[in-house]
């Protein structure tokens, strides 16, 4: 991939906008999503000291991998930083991944200008503010097997410095030579991370409604073994 945009990301500038008027509404839980399932002790990855050495490293293909987002009719995508998930005794007991918030984008517009005025905004220091946030990450804490090849994932997921846990379901698929995982489409409350700008539950204004709270994604990852 060559320098990644991550190291250096270019600066954003934005006309001054509204100042925000917080509503007097009920904040979003922090059950983020719908059909969140109760996740024990006995489901965390790192139940014990494990001996390092016997870990069997994946490393995510970062030229395969991608996280798809959804918000009211936009779509688009974000790209993967690095990645790794350690496998011991056929058990996933560890895994940490790095996005490269620089390289949101937006792929149903097909006007160039306005794709990159939403791109800009989303990269701007309202939303993202890649500038001083370049990278996401997300550490799996707990997963639990609900059948062949089903998991329910929960995580850490630190976005603008900012930790909340996340869950959702995936699809894992490994031998000895990858692994192939796919979540379903699963949906995180954006202002959880203090990212409130048009938000219907934070701003009154002439702009507001135009981004929902809930921005629902969908992860497809590749990794090969070290």
């Amino acid at each position: 991939m060559g320098i990644s945009s991550c190291d250096a990301p270019p600066s954003h500038q934005q006309e001054k906008r509204k100042p925000i008027v917080k509503k007097e509404q009920n904040k979003p839980s922090d059950s983020i999503s719908k059909t969140k399932i109760v996740l024990t002790d006995a489901d965390a990855i790192q139940k014990k000291t494990i001996d390092k050495d016997k870990i069997t490293y994946y490393t995510l293909d970062h030229t395969k991998s991608i996280i798809s987002w959804f918000c009211v009719t936009h779509t688009g995508y974000v790209k993967f930083e690095s990645g790794k998930i350690g496998i011991l005794d056929d058990d996933i007991v560890e895994a940490h991944f790095e996005v490269c918030m620089d390289s949101i984008a937006d792929t149903d517009i097909n006007y160039i200008l306005m794709r990159d005025v939403l791109t800009n905004t989303l990269k701007s220091a309202d939303f993202f503010d890649t500038g001083k946030y370049p990278k996401a990450i997300f550490t799996l804490s707990h997963l639990k097997k609900e059948e062949k090849h089903f998991y329910i994932a929960a995580g850490d997921l630190r976005i603008k410095d900012i930790s909340k846990q996340i869950q959702f379901k995936s699809n894992i698929i490994h031998n000895d030579s990858m692994m192939m995982i796919i979540s379903e489409r699963f949906a995180i409350d954006r202002t959880l991370w203090d990212i409130t700008i048009y938000s219907e539950n934070f701003e009154q204004t002439d702009d507001s409604f135009l981004f929902t709270d809930m921005v629902d994604l969908q992860v497809t990852l590749y990794l090969k073994r070290q």
